[in-house]
């Protein structure tokens, strides 16, 4: 069972979004073409880095600025492991200054 209330919604109306329904989430309407984004951070502890997802949001024109919300804490926590922190830090934060990892929903209906 997905922890992400989005994708657990999305599992729960599959049928319907197989069958190219349009169905209302909170105040958003999703079909089978509804994009969405999910974002990357990372934590480092010590010598121990951390790579980390999102929950996936429904993709929007603030996309950037939901973004921008997991790179202080990636900026801040993500680089001081070696050696893998500098890596997965510039990585998390050239995706989420693209807007995040796209998806469409029908990516989830197989």
């Amino acid at each position: 069972m997905p922890k992400d209330k989005l994708l657990k919604f999305i599992e729960e109306n599959k049928e319907d979004l197989s069958a190219e329904k349009t169905l209302l989430y909170g105040e958003k309407t999703i079909n089978a073409e509804t994009e969405l984004r999910r974002y990357g951070w990372v934590l480092s502890i010590g010598i121990l880095s951390f790579r980390f997802d999102s929950n996936f949001y429904i993709s929007s024109t603030n996309n950037f600025w939901r973004g921008f919300c997991y790179v202080l804490p990636t900026i801040i926590l993500g680089w001081w492991g070696i050696p893998f922190g500098p890596i997965w830090t510039v990585q998390a934060l050239l995706k989420n200054f693209r807007g995040g990892e796209s998806f469409r929903v029908r990516h989830f209906l197989s």
